[in-house]
């Protein structure tokens, strides 16, 4: 917290499972955020409270839970300033790589079908040069990997994995390299 000097008067939550977002801070000192979830539950979020000194921003206690919501996202809280209402702005994402034939000088999309079936992220990357199968990277394995999947399979193979994150393939332009 800090004054309106901007001098930072305190640490209110200093935990990186809490990312950095906009909480909602009440006149009573209970103060609101929500925070995704860890590894397998990333596609859950929660809203959490911590009460806070409303004089000195100083931490009463530690957070606690409120609520666990399965499969969505939490963008926006709002309240009102007795503290009685909340209003939340809340999505959902799932990202996953569908595949399709273009026709008719490809001005339109023929069978489009979804490639990946996990409930994780999957972004797409970039075509095999024989375009029978495509790269792609998701957080599956709890970072972000490079996998490869055929056309006419249900399972990706791995291709780049390990510790780090390795997003957005490309391959050169002889196709040998990714």
């Amino acid at each position: 917290s800090r004054n309106l000097k901007g001098e930072e008067l305190t640490t209110i939550l200093s935990d990186p499972k809490f990312p950095a977002g906009r909480p909602l801070w009440f006149p009573n000192g209970r103060l609101l955020f929500a925070a995704d979830e860890p590894e397998p539950n990333q596609n859950d979020c929660s809203l959490w409270e911590i009460q806070v000194d409303p004089k000195t921003g100083r931490p009463l206690g530690p957070p606690r839970r409120i609520t666990k919501w399965a499969g969505m996202m939490v963008g926006v809280l709002n309240g009102t300033t007795d503290g009685k209402r909340l209003a939340v702005l809340k999505g959902a994402m799932q990202a996953d790589v569908f595949v399709g034939e273009l026709e008719d000088k490809g001005r339109r999309l023929k069978n489009p079908r979804r490639l990946t079936f996990d409930e994780r992220y999957d972004f797409i990357g970039t075509w095999t040069r024989d375009g029978r199968a495509v790269f792609f990277f998701s957080n599956r394995n709890g970072q972000w990997d490079i996998f490869k999947q055929a056309l006419d399979q249900d399972v990706p193979e791995p291709v780049v994995t390990g510790p780090g994150n390795k997003e957005g393939p490309v391959l050169s332009p002889d196709g040998n390299l990714i």
